[in-house]
């Protein structure tokens, strides 16, 4: 998003920065979302999770998402980008 444009969809050489959010910022335990189920409360199927992130070379990021429990990835996700630098300011509209 740009002055609320959409710039870039996906993570194929994104026009812009990428911000990821994980973690629960410390809660003493794991506290249901009023009847509704977790991954429709938070995204993700499992209370208990952690981040693994994985610089693979000079253009690959690699994200994933493992259950505690087991360590299985339960999510995981690429951001590609092969132009490296500023970007520019996009134009209004695009």
């Amino acid at each position: 998003m740009y002055n609320g444009s959409v710039i870039s969809k996906g993570f194929e050489n994104p026009r812009g920065v990428v911000h990821a959010t994980s973690g629960s910022g410390g809660p003493p335990g794991y506290v249901p979302c009023h009847g509704l189920s977790y991954r429709s409360c938070f995204g993700m199927p499992y209370p208990y999770s952690y981040t693994r992130m994985t610089v693979e070379n000079a253009s690959t990021l690699v994200w994933e998402q493992l259950a505690n429990n087991d360590s299985r990835v339960i999510d995981r996700w690429v951001v590609r980008q092969d132009r490296h630098g500023p970007f520019p300011i996009p134009k209004q509209g695009a």
